[in-house]
């Protein structure tokens, strides 16, 4: 299904499964904030804005993907969610460098699955994960993955790799970032 943000402003929900489908801003002039006071738990689908007019995830709740399908996060997203983003099963698209909130008072990140940076530089408080986590770049232009904002620390103990193309990886802050 679709959830299309058309009215002024935004809504607020106390949380969200979206099971296939996606989240989106169809107004053409003006920015629409989703505010989640619970979970969202995305299992494929696309959160987005349009080209220009951004789409928010807001609030307490955090992210969490699951299941095996394929979430895109963007175009044109600035999201701004404090809980953690875990990403369980199947793969998050990156197509917006603020689809993944970072720096005062956010959440760390998970990797259990894939993150694909497609070609988006983003930047990430504390980066945690299993041997099972895969950190990628199926685009062919480079992505920079910057990890330790809001001196945030964390252990990762899955794969960054190069794809199409290459994936620097940048430590900031005063945590520790422990690779398995």
């Amino acid at each position: 299904g679709i959830i299309q943000m058309v009215s002024s402003g935004g809504d607020t929900f106390a949380s969200l499964v979206l099971e296939s489908g996606s989240v989106t801003n169809s107004d053409t002039g003006t920015s629409r904030v989703l505010t989640m006071t619970g979970s969202i738990e995305v299992q494929s689908g696309q959160i987005a804005g349009n080209t220009t007019r951004n789409m928010t995830l807001a609030g307490t709740a955090g992210l969490t993907k699951t299941t095996p399908g394929t979430v895109i996060i963007g175009p044109v997203v600035a999201n701004t969610y404090s809980g953690p983003t875990a990403i369980n099963e199947g793969t998050v698209v990156i197509a917006a460098t603020g689809a993944i909130p970072s720096g005062s008072g956010k959440g760390n990140v998970t990797v259990d699955a894939t993150l694909d940076l497609n070609g988006t530089s983003i930047s990430l408080n504390g980066l945690n994960g299993a041997s099972t986590g895969i950190i990628s770049n199926s685009a062919v232009t480079s992505a920079t993955l910057t990890v330790g904002n809001n001196s945030a620390s964390g252990t990762y103990a899955g794969t960054i790799t190069d794809g199409n193309g290459t994936v620097a990886l940048t430590k900031t802050g005063s945590g520790s970032l422990t690779l398995d």
